[in-house]
């Protein structure tokens, strides 16, 4: 392997036995600073200065909205198992949490890459091991997760008709980043989306954001639309979705 030649060898010989040669000095031309000079130059900076904020929508929960954003229109849709071929049933009564949302999120990931069917079965069957390895599905813990219960809110959310559309083309855990000037300051976003849909051309088309809530309120859903509204803005999508898997309930978000 060849070695980086510098051309070392072909450098001159440096002369120790010369004096140095002097460097040109600049005549004084004193100092002429004031305060207001000085207040000037420094108001000049401060308003050329950028000031950067990030924002990670995905992380805020709950914690009011993040950002300024327009939602220009929103409209709701439910399961309605008649047009489904499936039976209605109530919502059944779950102590909803972080261990609940956890595992939710991983079987609709494993779903969309194919690592888990879709069939009833399969998705309990995972659920299991997800809650197992939690340590969060004991039997004498009332509050323990039901693996049939959560395994059920991924089928039939999965067969929503709003979801159903674009199921073919939805990338799961979709990394989002993007810089928007909003007056002084850039905003910076860095997050994870829930799943992204692509157009046949590769642009992002729709985002869904899921959501493990049982009874959200108002405020909480106001948040979760202020949340996708970012990735939108972000990303261009034309379209986002809150989708809440506990009830069926799709709420939709524009740019």
């Amino acid at each position: 392997m060849a070695l980086l030649d510098l051309g070392l060898a072909d450098l001159p010989a440096l002369a120790l036995d010369q004096p140095p040669v002097p460097f040109p000095v600049a005549e004084n031309a004193g100092n002429t600073q004031t305060r207001e000079v000085f207040a000037g130059e420094a108001a000049a900076i401060a308003a050329a200065a950028s000031r950067l904020r990030w924002q990670a929508p995905s992380r805020a929960e709950g914690d009011g909205p993040i950002a300024p954003t327009v939602l220009e229109e929103t409209t709701e849709s439910r399961i309605d198992g008649a047009e489904q071929g499936m039976t209605t049933l109530a919502p059944p009564v779950v102590q909803g949490g972080r261990d609940r949302g956890l595992v939710m999120h991983k079987l609709f990931e494993e779903v969309l890459t194919g690592e888990t069917d879709d069939a009833a079965s399969a998705l309990c069957t995972r659920s299991a091991e997800l809650i197992e390895q939690l340590g969060a599905g004991l039997p004498s813990d009332p509050r323990g997760l039901s693996a049939t219960e959560i395994a059920g809110c991924v089928e039939r959310t999965l067969r929503l008709p709003d979801i159903a559309r674009v199921r073919a083309n939805l990338v799961p855990e979709y990394s989002v980043y993007g810089a928007l000037h909003a007056g002084p300051e850039e905003l910076v976003t860095a997050g994870i989306a829930d799943a992204i849909s692509f157009t046949g051309d590769g642009q992002p088309d729709v985002v869904i954001d899921w959501k493990s809530d049982v009874d959200p309120s108002a405020a909480t859903l106001l948040h979760y639309q202020a949340q996708v509204g970012n990735y939108l803005a972000v990303t261009g999508a034309r379209l986002g979705l809150v989708v809440l898997a506990t009830s069926g309930r799709i709420i939709e978000v524009k740019p």
